[in-house]
């Protein structure tokens, strides 16, 4: 049971990435990005996948979990909080991957909103909307 459950969600989920750039002339200081993703019936976003069930033997990996990153589950959204230290003029990088699944085929808008101590204001960021199709079934 635990092991059916498991492999379901290791199909659904697909990695998200996100990819961030520094267009400005100055060093922005601790920044935070949070998407807001708003809750679908069957849509799920982790943090971290899940942990294959021990069949009776002990497992010998460590967790996968990301540092900088949380999901928290809200009553109507998904808020994924991403911490960065800072982010130099000009610099661009990829932060840590969370995922995303569903169990039906949907489109899920995404907001991202940028915070930093020197910014005057949260920056949105356009982002565009993200198609989730769950995978195809088996062939017999």
């Amino acid at each position: 049971m635990k092991l059916a459950a498991y492999q379901r969600d290791m199909a659904l989920l697909r990695p998200l990435g996100i990819y961030v750039k520094n267009v400005g002339r100055v060093v922005v200081t601790d920044p935070r990005i949070v998407l807001q993703i708003p809750k679908r019936p069957g849509l799920r976003v982790v943090d971290e996948l899940p942990q294959k069930p021990r069949l009776g033997y002990p497992s010998i990996s460590g967790s996968i979990g990301l540092d900088g990153l949380v999901v928290n589950e809200l009553s109507d959204i998904w808020e994924v909080h991403v911490r960065v230290r800072k982010i130099q003029a000009s610099a661009e990088a990829w932060m840590p991957t969370f995922w995303l699944g569903a169990d039906q085929e949907l489109e899920v808008p995404i907001l991202a909103k940028v915070y930093a101590d020197n910014l005057p204001s949260a920056l949105e960021v356009p982002t565009p909307a993200i198609g989730s199709k769950p995978p195809a079934s088996p062939k017999p």
